[in-house]
């Protein structure tokens, strides 16, 4: 009878489901120099004859957190980028990829370092992706971080 109890209890406690939070939209405003960014991004895709990608307010808020992390840490990466996949496939998205550049004065030398590795290159040239995100964030010391988001 002790067994059997014991097996009821571990049976019920695995049965349980537990649905995730929602995910909440986020909404972004995009400066002058972001929308520039995507227009390149964009601009270079259909020289390429690749479609333009559509702008997310969502994946750019998701962008700036990233953004907000490398500033704060000091240090350049992908920070939780799992936790951005993991938000972006619960409401659609099945490929997501993040380019990071860092330290670049300007949009057009940014997407040229960025066209310069081969990965990030690939990642560009997908054709499948629909979908950007876009956050610049300039630290105190006047050091640019773009993270763009390329989603499908």
């Amino acid at each position: 009878m002790k067994y059997f109890f014991i097996l009821l209890i571990s049976l019920l406690a695995s049965c349980s489901t537990s649905e995730p939070d929602p995910i909440v939209m986020l909404n972004y405003s995009y400066s002058q120099q972001e929308t520039d960014m995507i227009d390149l991004v964009n601009h270079y895709r259909t020289d390429h004859y690749l479609a333009s990608l559509y702008p997310v307010e969502h994946i750019s808020a998701l962008c700036k957190q990233n953004n907000d992390l490398m500033i704060q840490t000091g240090v350049p990466g992908h920070h939780n980028f799992q936790y951005r996949i993991n938000n972006l496939n619960r409401i659609g998205y099945t490929k997501v990829s993040e380019i990071i550049t860092y330290n670049y004065s300007t949009n057009s030398s940014s997407l040229a370092a960025i066209k310069n590795d081969q990965r990030c290159l690939d990642m560009l040239n997908n054709g499948e992706l629909t979908s950007i995100g876009v956050s610049l964030s300039i630290d105190s010391n006047n050091k640019k971080y773009y993270t763009l988001i390329l989603a499908k």
